[in-house]
């Protein structure tokens, strides 16, 4: 799921999505504005107040997560993306990503990175970067089905 909009659910809508992420699910967000405090942002937070009430909340998830090394090895936590670097959104590089962990795994990995236009193919996309960061979708994909 990715955007740079306002996000609404339906009460249907939120409670498939915490059946889903109850049976084993993850739901990957991603916002393409790299705002911690923008629409997309805040109203996204606010759906996941929604859809998991009570202790379940976005937390930063610690750079030594089994995430950050399920396949590759990521010390320092997520990897940059071309679109923190060259200015794009808010100038700033997130060191974090935010998740709601249900039963000691990520049900909901959020990030506000924009790995979404950085996984696209666009040669133009990775041109900061010395190193393709589509390495950490592979360790996404290995956490979730391990």
């Amino acid at each position: 799921m990715t955007g740079h909009t306002l996000v609404r659910f339906s009460a249907k809508a939120r409670e498939n999505l915490a059946r889903f992420v109850d049976a084993g699910g993850l739901l990957f967000s991603d916002d393409c504005n790299h705002d911690i405090a923008g629409l997309y942002a805040k109203s996204f937070e606010e759906e996941m107040r929604k859809a998991f009430p009570g202790p379940s909340t976005l937390a930063k998830i610690p750079n030594n997560h089994r995430l950050y090394r399920s396949f590759f090895e990521f010390p320092d936590g997520p990897p940059q993306t071309s679109h923190e670097l060259n200015g794009w959104g808010d100038d700033l590089v997130h060191d974090y990503l935010k998740a709601i962990e249900i039963g000691g795994r990520i049900g909901v990995l959020y990030s506000n990175k924009d790995y979404g236009c950085e996984w696209d193919y666009d040669w133009r996309n990775k041109r900061f970067l010395r190193e393709d960061n589509t390495r950490f979708a592979v360790n996404i994909v290995v956490y979730t089905m391990s």
